[in-house]
């Protein structure tokens, strides 16, 4: 989804983060309206991608023509207290993808890697030191 893009190009160190990026900021937020709009607004652009639509309702595909939903229903259109349900889940998953790539990815494996890689220094400078006496 959208918010690994945001939190896997947080920089910390060795880049930049992504806010500097002008263009993934464009494309992020274009994005993430898109999916709000076609999730939360039944029209011909979440018919466009088939969600919130009826089957009179389907855009004509360039290739295929106009071909009806395929489900019994010949709809995808979602009541509305289920569609702020989707839309809650969407900014759960972000905050949880950002908590979790913040406090465990880039704090406590971050930590654990450079402690592990600062004892394997110590030891490789301790080996030659004793193969220099």
């Amino acid at each position: 989804y959208i918010s690994s893009a945001i939190v896997f190009n947080f920089g910390y160190e060795w880049r930049k983060g992504w806010w500097h990026n002008r263009l993934l900021v464009l494309f992020v937020v274009g994005f993430t309206v898109l999916h709000v709009y076609v999730t939360l607004v039944p029209s011909q652009t979440s018919c466009f991608f088939r969600v919130n639509c009826q089957n009179e309702d389907v855009v004509v595909g360039v290739l295929e023509g106009s071909v009806p939903i395929q489900n019994p229903f010949n709809t995808t259109l979602m009541p509305e207290h289920f569609r702020r349900g989707i839309l809650s889940l969407m900014a759960i998953n972000t905050v949880a993808v950002v908590i979790y790539d913040t406090l465990i990815v880039n704090g406590l494996r971050r930590r654990w890697g450079f402690q592990k890689r600062a004892k394997r220094a110590a030891d490789i400078l301790a080996l030659n030191a004793k193969q220099d006496v």
